[in-house]
């Protein structure tokens, strides 16, 4: 039975009080004192803002003397404005939200999408639903896994969305495609987000349909945004059993400066909680991050964000069979970059312009073997937008990568040392239109149209998208597209003639949105076309590779989630049915890949305790068994792994004291030590009597 634990301690620090500084603190509550966390407070004119924790508290300072308006907003309620007395050093306030009219008063396309910025979209998720989900570990990926449409893949980590592979699910941030978004993984063990969920006030994650803006992403798309107008104001530490966090936010006039950094060391922890894994060297890492933002003028915001992070470790793995142990080393270091600037033009026109710069390198020892990977890209979007006059609003942008891989192996056996690359640019134009009748419709139309010189090719992605109002609470949306993405590098490097992979998006959805209660169901439909084949994973050469593959997914997926019933509660359920086919790689006939369970459960629950400022947190999953393949038996995918299930807990306790923010959180996850199974690794060939032996 493996369990882990984390125990986190964070501590804001005390600053000086200047002459004319004031600290502001409180609780945001709602009618019935049901704390309100992920609240924004800031004072108005400023960028020195706070939100609220789990327990609805807040900490702000301030020294500018002429600010004295502080401002409360949260999705859904009536923003506040409160004055406040400067001639006070300290003043503690108790904030009471009044919630807005639930209705639908326009109705909004949301088919595929879950949305935590658009407060006329489901508000589903935000920065502490995340953080604060039992299961997920603290990683954004991990508690997407809780909403529907996702297939929990333990030994990979990524998103594998609606029978699409990992690849499949594509991260962008401000708009701006990330190409490494997870950690560099060993084998068998799952990779984690990079990025710290907290550092995103808005999450909109879409299982398809999405707009024609976002390209390369055949299933998903996850549209994160930073803060703009309100930031974490001070400094804060964070103690962990494997290691630490600081992080410094200074606010000033026009704009906001953020820093932190991470040293993580599994060493000692693994020797109080043993894992099931022979280390050799215990994973380690270090990450520093940093966020800039500046008003310009007074219509626009320049934002800046930039991450870097080197990791290390070395483990073994049992050969199947045998007694022998294979060596495996891994080093990545990886920097990403970002700047965006947006501008209002007129009462109507916006624009947003932007770059991003992604470098990584693997190091990579498999036993004596070397193997090295680094990849630079360079990606540059430009988009005007067009706010809604006689119920029309119009977007339309251009974008452009350019990607540098290059490769090396040598094998120590026999000295071959084998190197590769692939150089090139893709570009892209969209345009989108949407438009309202009566506020009962909306019809929403684009057209994306994408060139890569790799191998040449121009694609035109035409999506259209509708929505039914059909109530005051209620509405009906459809959408239907093509989304089309280059087969990954490695395969691309060796056939620059493979075309695009492409999948067709069929989708119905029923949205009830009423008073802090939110229910969805979605059924759709995927038809894959050109997917990658090949003769065996390695092959070196070009003609073993072609665009030859096709597949299908269909499903349905429901959400349930209730923030009203239960006094001090949240609590939300998932459940998707997924069936899919694919021919595909060495595939020799269609079948279910081996990420893909039949059904798939997870039930979330959190309760807050306000008399003592705890948090109780927990999360349960269950999936049906995936398909392997068993050499031992006849046939392809002929075996089903056992049923998987996790219950994981979780627990915070929140004190403020002398204007200091103590939190203390602890997380346990397989409570229950159930034995979670997600396939099988064989030997290489047969014993004496025939048998693959298997771990």
């Amino acid at each position: 039975m493996v369990r882990q634990i984390i125990l986190a301690i964070g501590l804001s620090a005390l600053c000086l009080l200047s002459k004319s500084q004031i600290v502001v603190s409180g609780i945001v509550l709602d009618q019935k004192r049901n704390p309100l966390p992920g609240a924004n407070v800031y004072f108005e004119g400023s960028f020195n803002g706070t939100v609220t924790d789990t327990a609805g508290k807040f900490v702000l300072e301030e020294q500018e003397p002429e600010l004295n308006i502080l401002v409360i907003s949260y999705m859904g309620y009536n923003e506040q404005r409160i004055a406040i007395d400067r001639k006070q050093k300290s003043i503690f306030l108790e904030i009471r939200m009044e919630e807005k009219m639930t209705a639908l008063k326009d109705v909004v396309i949301t088919a595929g999408t879950f949305g935590s910025t658009d407060q006329k979209k489901a508000i589903i998720l935000n920065a502490y639903d995340i953080a604060t989900t039992a299961s997920a570990m603290g990683d954004l990926y991990g508690a997407l896994h809780t909403l529907p449409g996702n297939s929990f893949v333990g030994e990979d980590g990524g998103l594998f969305v609606r029978g699409g592979e990992g690849n499949e699910a594509r991260t962008f941030i401000e708009g701006l495609l990330v190409h490494k978004p997870y950690t560099s993984r060993m084998p068998d063990l799952p990779a984690r987000g990079r990025f710290n969920p907290v550092l995103f006030s808005g999450t909109m994650f879409s299982t398809g349909g999405f707009s024609a803006e976002y390209g390369q992403a055949m299933s998903s798309a996850l549209i994160l945004s930073t803060e703009g107008t309100v930031a974490r104001y001070g400094t804060n530490f964070g103690i962990l059993p494997f290691g630490g966090s600081a992080s410094h936010t200074k606010s000033f006039r026009e704009g906001t400066l953020s820093v932190s950094g991470d040293y993580f060391n599994m060493k000692y922890y693994y020797k109080l909680f043993p894992q099931e894994i022979h280390w050799i060297k215990k994973p380690e890492k270090m990450t520093s991050n940093l966020m800039y933002r500046q008003k310009i003028r007074q219509k626009g915001m320049l934002k800046v964000f930039a991450a870097a992070e080197f990791s290390s470790s070395i483990l073994s793995l049992e050969e199947p069979g045998t007694a022998d142990m294979t060596r495996y080393s891994l080093q990545n270091s990886n920097g990403y970059w970002n700047a965006v600037y947006s501008q209002e033009l007129s009462n109507l026109w916006s624009m947003r312009t932007g770059f991003s710069i992604t470098a990584d390198r693997d190091n990579i020892k498999p036993a004596e073997d070397h193997f090295t990977a680094t990849e630079t890209d360079l990606y540059v979007k430009q988009v005007f937008s067009r706010s809604e006059q006689n119920n029309l609003s119009l977007k339309a942008g251009a974008e452009m990568n350019l990607r540098n891989y290059r490769q090396t192996y040598f094998r120590q056996s026999d000295g071959l040392s084998v190197r590769q690359g692939l150089s090139g640019v893709e570009s892209a134009v969209f345009a989108e239109g949407e438009y309202k009748i009566a506020g009962k419709v909306s019809l929403r139309g684009g057209l994306r149209t994408e060139y890569t010189e790799y191998n040449k090719e121009l694609n035109l992605s035409p999506r259209i998208a509708i929505a039914f109002k059909t109530s005051d609470f209620s509405q009906i949306s459809a959408a239907w597209g093509y989304y089309t993405q280059l087969p990954e590098t490695r395969y691309l490097m060796i056939n620059h003639e493979l075309t695009n992979q492409q999948a067709i998006h069929y989708i119905v959805n029923y949205q009830w949105i009423k008073q802090n209660q939110t229910f969805r169901a979605e059924i759709y439909y995927k038809n894959y076309q050109h997917l990658l084949r090949y003769d065996s994973l390695y092959a070196p050469y070009k003609y073993q590779y072609n665009s030859g593959g096709y597949g299908f997914a269909r499903g349905i997926d429901l959400f349930w989630r209730d923030k009203k019933t239960l006094k001090n509660a949240d609590y939300w359920l998932s459940y998707s049915y997924l069936d899919t086919r694919r021919l595909f790689h060495d595939y020799p006939v269609a079948a279910r890949p081996p990420w893909f369970p039949d059904h798939t459960f997870s039930a979330v629950y959190k309760q807050y305790f306000s008399r003592i400022n705890i948090q109780l947190l927990s999360s349960f999953s269950a999936m049906s068994g995936r398909p392997y393949e068993d050499p031992n038996k006849e046939g392809f995918m002929n075996s089903t792994t056992p049923v998987y299930t996790d219950l994981s807990i979780g627990c915070s306790y929140v004190l403020i004291k002398k204007a200091n923010l103590y939190i203390l959180h602890a997380q346990i996850t397989n409570v229950l030590g159930s034995k979670q199974i997600y396939g099988y690794r064989y030997a290489k060939e047969p014993d004496a009597n025939g048998f693959y032996a298997f771990k």
